[in-house]
């Protein structure tokens, strides 16, 4: 159980490595719907998933309301995700492994880039969650667990190790 309990945590975590950039893009017809609007009035853009919109920007570790949430899952992946019956299949990561349950070794598979063609690296993941820490955004209580956490922000986990560019350790509390 511990297992899964620090596979999930990777997996809510790992939804910090992406960064989202929006940008308004108005038609001056002032069409709403021509706009991707949905019927909105004024021009504006709105982004709903499951009846719902983002309280925040959508930024994975600066979200942590239903909306956003639902909107994160859907434009981001992570190093794992959960199927229909909950099971955890990698997604980024090639492999997870650790053989006491606090410390793992997390390979990101080859050719994994981002929108901007960009690779994804070890160092990705260890920045990104760092700067959820640092920064005391507002999901960062899910970075709880690594060794070197602080709820006051303001420094980088030591449990966090970039190994090489596909390869990062985690070190547990």
């Amino acid at each position: 159980m511990h297992l899964r309990k620090s596979i999930a945590l990777l997996a809510a975590a790992a939804t910090t490595l992406s960064l989202v950039a929006c940008s308004d893009s108005s038609d001056s017809s002032g069409d709403a719907a021509a706009n991707g609007d949905s019927g909105a009035t004024g021009g504006d853009n709105y982004v709903t998933s499951k009846g719902s919109e983002p309280q925040n920007p959508l930024i994975p570790a600066d979200t942590n309301e239903v909306g956003g949430g639902n909107i994160i899952d859907q434009i981001f992946a992570g190093l794992v995700y959960y199927d229909a019956e909950g099971e955890v299949h990698n997604e980024v990561a090639e492999s997870i492994e650790t053989e006491d349950n606090q410390n793992y070794t997390v390979t990101i598979k080859e050719g994994q880039v981002f929108s901007d063609g960009s690779p994804v690296t070890a160092a990705n993941f260890v920045d990104s969650w760092n700067y959820a820490v640092e920064n005391s955004l507002l999901s960062a209580y899910f970075f709880e667990p690594i060794k070197g956490y602080s709820e006051e922000g303001g420094q980088a986990m030591e449990g966090l190790q970039v190994v090489d560019d596909q390869t990062f350790t985690i070190e547990l509390n």
